[in-house]
C-alpha cells in the first residue's frame, strides 16, 4: 500500500523530513524514525485507533479519514496535527487523539468515508458520448463504470450503441434513461454521469445531466478528465501563430486524406480532431515526423496536378514552408509529445490517479524549468527548425530590434538605450 503521505496536503508552515516519499507500506513503524530521547510511537496504537496510520515519509501519525476526506477550512483556522501535518508529540498522544476524535472535522470525515463506501457498493456510473456511424446515423455510445467486489478493481464496460432520432436535450435524456432501463440496469443505483464538456450534456441549467439528476439525485455529473485537460490546453492557445498553425495542420492533413493518390505520397496521416485527444497528439507527432516528405509531395503535386489542384497545393506549400509555421510546429510538437502519455493514462480502463498526478506535476515542473531557461530551450527548438530550413533551402535572418525601427523612429530607440535599465556598466 502506498504511504499515506502521498495523499495529504501539508500545512504551508510544515517542513517534512523526506520530500520524495518513503517505504511502500502504510502504517509501517520504525522506532529509528523518532528521536530516542523522546517518547516513541507505539505500534499497538494502530489497533486501538482504527483511523490512525503511521507515515514513514513524514515520520509521524495521521488520520487516514481526515487526510483522504479533508474537511473544509473555515476562515482564520487551519487543520493542524493528524490532518495537514504529522502528530509527533507522543507524550500527549492519548489526550490529543481524544480531542481529534471528538472534533467536528474528524466526525465529518468519518461520515464522508461511510457515504463513499455506501456509494461504491453495487453502484454504477454511466458514461455517454455522441458519435456518427459509417452511414451517418447519429447515435449514443453508452458505457458503465463500477467497482467489482470479486476482483477488487474498478471496471469500465462498453454497453452498446443506441440511435438518436433527434439531438434535443430532452430526447437525449429520455434515450439514455429508457435504453439503460431496457438493458436491465437499476437506475436507482446510478451515482454518476460522465460526459465531455459539450453544453448540451454538461450544462447546469436545463441540460442532459441536470434533467437526469432531477430524476435520480444521486447521479452526480463528472466532466471527462481528458476533455478538461484538452480545454485547458486549448485555452492557452491564444497566440495567433499557434491557432493559425493548428488550422494549417488540419487543412494539410485533410488535403492528403481526401485522395488515394495523395495518400500514396505521404502514407496515412492521422486526422486532427480537437475532441479526440490521443489522436490529436498522434496527428501532430506524425505530421512533424513526415514534414519534409509532405513538403516534397506538395512540390510534386504542384508540378503534376491540374490547375485547380495546383493552386490549392501552392497555397499549402507557401504556408507550410514559412519560417513562422515551421518554428511554431516545432514548439507545438515538443509540448504535445509531453501531454500524450498523460492523455493515454487518463483514457485507460484501470486509471491510476496517483500516476496521472505525478505525470501532471512532472509536466508543470518541466514547463516552469523551460520558462526559467527560456533562451536555452528556444535555442534547442530553433536548431530543430533550422534543420528543416536548411533542407528546404530557406534563409532565415533575425533582425535586431534596432534594425526593425524606421529611420524616423531610430532617434527614439537611441534615447531608450540610454535608460539605466538597459545601459551596460
Amino acid at each position: 500500500m502506498t504511504d499515506i503521505h502521498k495523499f495529504f496536503v501539508p500545512h504551508k508552515r510544515m517542513k517534512t523530513t523526506n520530500e520524495s516519499g518513503g517505504v511502500k507500506e502504510d502504517t509501517v513503524y520504525d522506532e529509528n524514525d523518532i528521536d530516542s530521547t523522546k517518547r516513541t510511537f507505539q505500534p499497538d496504537w494502530l489497533s486501538s485507533y482504527p483511523w490512525l496510520v503511521y507515515s514513514k515519509a513524514v515520520k509521524g501519525a495521521l488520520c487516514k479519514f481526515c487526510v483522504l476526506f479533508c474537511p473544509r477550512i473555515t476562515h482564520g483556522s487551519h487543520h493542524g496535527a493528524f490532518i495537514s501535518c504529522p502528530f509527533t508529540n507522543f507524550k500527549k498522544f492519548h489526550e490529543c487523539t481524544k480531542m481529534h476524535m471528538n472534533s467536528k472535522w474528524h466526525k465529518d470525515a468519518i461520515e464522508k468515508s461511510n457515504n463513499f463506501i455506501s456509494v461504491v457498493t453495487n453502484k454504477t456510473k454511466i458514461l455517454a458520448d455522441k458519435t456518427v456511424d459509417i452511414a451517418g446515423t447519429e447515435q449514443l455510445s453508452l458505457s458503465a463504470r463500477c467497482f467489482d467486489h470479486v476482483t477488487n478493481v474498478v471496471r469500465e464496460d462498453f454497453l452498446g450503441f443506441t440511435p438518436l432520432a433527434r439531438l434535443g436535450v430532452k430526447h437525449i435524456s429520455n434515450t439514455i434513461i429508457s435504453t439503460l432501463s431496457a438493458w436491465g440496469l437499476n437506475m436507482d443505483k446510478m451515482v454518476g454521469q460522465g460526459y465531455d464538456g459539450c453544453s448540451t450534456t454538461a450544462g447546469k441549467i436545463g441540460r442532459v445531466q441536470k434533467i437526469i439528476a432531477e430524476k435520480y439525485p444521486k447521479a452526480h455529473f463528472y466532466c471527462c478528465a481528458c476533455h478538461r485537460l484538452n480545454l485547458v490546453v486549448n485555452d492557452l492557445n491564444t497566440l495567433p501563430e499557434v491557432s493559425n498553425a493548428i488550422g494549417t495542420i488540419k487543412e494539410g492533413i485533410s488535403f492528403f486524406r481526401g485522395s488515394t493518390q495523395r495518400k500514396v505520397l505521404v502514407g496515412n496521416l492521422q486526422k486532427l480532431c480537437e475532441t479526440r485527444w490521443s489522436e490529436k497528439h498522434k496527428s501532430i507527432r506524425k505530421l512533424n515526423d513526415k514534414f519534409l516528405e509532405i513538403v516534397e509531395a506538395l512540390a510534386i503535386l504542384h508540378k503534376e496536378g491540374d490547375r485547380e489542384t495546383s493552386q490549392k497545393v501552392w497555397q499549402l506549400y507557401c504556408t507550410l514552408t514559412s519560417p513562422t509555421f515551421i518554428l511554431t510546429l516545432k514548439v507545438i510538437a515538443k509540448y504535445s509529445a509531453k501531454l500524450e502519455p498523460v492523455t493515454n493514462i487518463i483514457q485507460s480502463v484501470n486509471i491510476n490517479l496517483l500516476e496521472v498526478s505525478e505525470h501532471i506535476q512532472g509536466i508543470v515542473k518541466m514547463l516552469l524549468d523551460d520558462r526559467e531557461n527560456a533562451e536555452a530551450e528556444f535555442e534547442m527548438i530553433m536548431k530543430s527548425a533550422e534543420s528543416n530550413y536548411s533542407a528546404l533551402g530557406i534563409d532565415v535572418t533575425v533582425q535586431s530590434l534596432q534594425e526593425q525601427f524606421s529611420e524616423d523612429n531610430k532617434a527614439y530607440f537611441e534615447i531608450f538605450c540610454l535608460h539605466p535599465k538597459v545601459m551596460k556598466s
